[in-house]
């Protein structure tokens, strides 16, 4: 007798900081391999669900205000893609 045996782990959670061009091909890629993908920007011009697959997550708020009352899972991926990335970074907490 054969078993096979394959656990059912729930996707993945990628947050992409930052809107961008880069973030919208990375949120197509991302999606395409089975992450559960949300984008956060604080420009409403990008952060445009239209811009993204079908399923991704658009939220349109202050970046490190955002980051400080998230409450991201322990096993999600987190992009930081900004036109100011060392100053989100840098205003952002430690994970």
């Amino acid at each position: 007798m054969q078993v096979y045996i394959e656990p059912l782990a729930p996707a993945p959670d990628l947050y992409l900081v930052g809107a961008g061009h880069v973030a919208q091909a990375l949120a197509r890629v991302a999606v395409e391999t089975g992450f559960r993908v949300h984008v956060l920007d604080d420009r409403a011009r990008y952060a445009d669900a239209a811009l993204y697959p079908a399923g991704v997550e658009v939220i349109v708020d202050d970046i490190a205000g955002w980051l400080g009352r998230a409450s991201l899972p322990p096993a999600a991926y987190v992009v930081i893609v900004t036109e100011g990335t060392v100053t989100t970074a840098r205003r952002s907490p430690p994970w």
